[in-house]
């Protein structure tokens, strides 16, 4: 019969719970769950007497993250066949990690990395703090100047360092990218897509241009630069995209910037499943208010602002924000939401129940112009 267990704790005790499932017998989760609600693990075609198949799983993490630290002390023990892609052999007393079965996540050793947006803010911390391990860095934004700052600012000893002068808002653009990293000769493991653009104010005065612009910037650049690069990205190869905790929220006067970053956020964790079988690892960070350019870019001309109440409670620095997105990537996590404010807020929205949340928005944008 199958037996399982846990630490008393759980993940609201330590945020790390220990979960193992011996799978020579029927599966019966029902009783289980109700301790993990945060964690579930369903098991397809999964009996295992031995010799049988252990089936494929499918793992399912209830706040829509990759395991995370709730997986470090998990394990699954079982029987002869496949998890995930995973060969698990129980005569062999094999244990497969649960986060390792989720992901393999990206090692950084000699990396070669295209970062879009690698002009300022985020996009240029990306290249700073890759630069010490990498072999390549082709840095993409629509700067000529400014990616060439970025470039005499990186620590000594990074590897080949390639700028790319490209408007990621056309089409044009997106495809002269690519024909470049084609033409030069490059090879890259890793896909940071880090450009974007957001835009203060209610929709019914949005320049539509600048709406456009969002779209595609924000939605088609991501996703059509991912889906051109996916054939030549090679088993260990990693995608990074930026999305935010915006991406948690319907945001009155910020509607169409927290749409396309709920756009980046479903896109990324749909796609960590689908290319799971391909040892491609993909991760999506959500910052909150970060010291960046974005403000600057997103306000109005009228200088329409948002409300930034709150939001010293949420912000980091971009060294911060880059290093924990460097460091779920490694460890595989779909989805990263870094600082302490930052991860708490993101677990309060995606619980509360969203007339309640409607509401409070409601009222905090009723209490000033944003």
């Amino acid at each position: 019969m199958p037996s399982s267990g846990w630490d008393q704790d759980g993940i609201a005790g330590r945020d790390e719970a220990l979960f193992a499932i011996d799978l020579h017998g029927a599966l019966t989760f029902q009783d289980k769950i109700k301790l993990l609600a945060e964690l579930v693990v369903v098991a397809l075609s999964g009996t295992a007497d031995g010799d049988g198949g252990l089936g494929e799983a499918l793992v399912l993490h209830g706040s829509v993250r990759a395991v995370e630290k709730a997986a470090d002390g998990a394990a699954v023990l079982g029987g002869e066949g496949f998890l995930l892609g995973k060969r698990v052999d129980g005569h062999a007393g094999t244990v497969v990690g649960l986060q390792e079965v989720m992901a393999n996540g990206f090692s950084f050793h000699k990396v070669r990395a295209v970062i879009t947006g690698a002009s300022s803010g985020l996009g240029a911390e990306f290249a700073r703090q890759l630069a010490p391990q990498a072999d390549l860095l082709v840095l993409v934004a629509r700067r000529a100047e400014a990616l060439e700052e970025v470039r005499r600012g990186l620590p000594r000893g990074a590897g080949q360092v390639e700028c790319v002068v490209a408007d990621l808002g056309t089409e044009a653009g997106r495809q002269g990218l690519l024909a470049e990293i084609e033409a030069r000769g490059l090879r890259p493991n890793l896909l940071i897509n880090n450009a974007g653009l957001g835009d203060y104010g209610p929709l019914v005065s949005a320049p539509v241009e600048k709406l456009q612009l969002m779209l595609e910037v924000n939605v088609a650049a991501l996703t059509l630069i991912t889906r051109r690069m996916l054939p030549n990205l090679e088993a260990g190869s990693g995608i990074l995209n930026v999305s935010s905790l915006a991406s948690t929220l319907p945001m009155p006067e910020l509607a169409v910037y927290a749409a396309t970053k709920a756009y980046v956020t479903s896109f990324s964790e749909a796609l960590a499943i689908e290319l799971m079988p391909r040892d491609i690892t993909v991760t999506c960070v959500c910052p909150g208010p970060t010291p960046t350019n974005f403000s600057r870019t997103a306000k109005r001309e009228d200088g329409t602002d948002t409300n930034r109440d709150g939001q010293a409670l949420l912000r980091i620095s971009p060294h911060q924000v880059v290093a924990e997105a460097l460091a779920g990537l490694a460890a595989g996590r779909a989805c990263v939401f870094p600082g302490k404010g930052v991860k708490v807020a993101a677990r309060l929205f995606r619980l509360m129940p969203r007339a309640l949340l409607r509401l409070i928005l409601r009222r905090r944008t009723g209490q000033g112009s944003m």
